[in-house]
C-alpha cells in the first residue's frame, strides 16, 4: 500500500473483463484514475464502493498508468441520493462538474469540500436539492476564479440601476448597455437578491433560505446554464 486518500467517485467506465476505471476526485492528489481490479465479479468485497457518489478512504498502489485500488473504507455513500430519481438527477451534477472542470493531479480542496458538503446536505434531505447545487454552481465559480460582481457592472463598472443580465457568453452579469450577445437571460432584483444571499450562506445555513419555487427555480437555471456555458458543459445533459 502507497497511500491512503479521501475521495468521492466523480464515475466509473468498464476495464477489460472484470476491471472497472475509477475516477475520483480527492483531497490529497486531486483528480486521480483508478483501477480496481477484479471489482466487476459477483464475488468482490470492494463491488459497493465503486459507484458514482462512493465517499470513502481508498487505499492505493501507484502503478503506472493508473492508480491501483488495494482496498476502501466507506465514509458516506449517500443512499437517500441514490434511491430518489429527482434527487439523483440533480445531485449528479456536482460529480459531472467536478469531472469537467478538474485537471488531473492538480489539488482542488476546496470544491472537493464543497461537493462533500452538497452531498451530505441533499442526503440528509433538510434543503431543497435545486438550492442546495445553486450554492455549490456558485462555489465552483469562486474557486475557479469567476465570481460573480452583484454591485455593478462587470463590464462598465457602472452600479446597477435599471435592468441586469447573465451574459452566458461572458459569463458575467452586465447592464443593458453593455449586453452585446442574444445569449442572456434577464435577471430580476429577486432572482439577483437570490443568487447573491445563497453564494454568501455557508452550507450550514441554507435551511433559513426561504425562496418561492417559482423564483428558485428561474434562479437555478440562470446559474445552471452560465455554469454550463462557462465550462462548455453540453447543457443537454442538464434537463432537470
Amino acid at each position: 500500500m502507497d497511500t491512503i486518500v479521501k475521495g468521492i467517485v466523480l464515475k466509473t467506465k468498464d476495464y477489460k473483463e472484470n476491471d472497472k476505471l475509477l475516477t475520483i476526485l480527492t483531497l490529497e492528489e486531486g483528480k486521480i484514475v483508478v483501477r480496481a481490479k477484479g471489482v466487476k465479479k459477483a464475488t468482490s468485497k470492494m463491488k459497493a464502493f465503486c459507484q458514482v457518489f462512493c465517499f470513502g478512504e481508498f487505499e492505493l498502489v501507484k502503478n503506472k498508468p493508473f492508480f491501483i485500488l488495494s482496498g476502501v473504507k466507506s465514509i458516506d455513500n449517500f443512499y437517500n441520493v441514490t434511491t430518489d430519481y429527482d434527487k439523483f438527477a440533480l445531485s449528479s451534477l456536482i460529480p459531472l462538474v467536478c469531472d469537467k472542470i478538474c485537471v488531473e493531479n492538480e489539488i482542488y480542496s476546496g470544491l472537493f469540500l464543497s461537493a462533500v458538503k452538497a452531498l451530505n446536505l441533499i442526503n440528509l434531505d433538510a434543503v431543497d436539492p435545486k438550492l442546495v447545487v445553486t450554492k455549490f454552481l456558485l462555489d465552483t465559480l469562486f474557486y475557479e476564479g469567476f465570481e460573480l460582481n452583484f454591485s455593478c457592472c462587470n463590464s462598465c463598472e457602472k452600479p446597477f440601476s435599471e435592468k441586469i443580465f447573465i451574459d452566458f457568453d461572458s459569463g458575467e452579469l452586465v447592464c443593458g448597455n453593455c449586453l452585446k450577445t442574444g445569449n442572456f437571460v434577464e435577471i430580476s432584483g429577486g432572482m439577483l437578491s437570490s443568487i447573491k444571499m445563497i453564494y454568501e450562506t455557508s452550507y450550514d445555513k441554507l435551511q433559513t433560505i426561504k425562496l418561492g419555487n417559482v423564483l428558485l427555480e428561474k434562479t437555478f437555471f440562470a446559474i445552471l446554464k452560465n455554469v454550463a456555458n462557462r465550462f462548455e458543459i453540453n447543457y443537454n445533459l442538464f434537463k432537470i
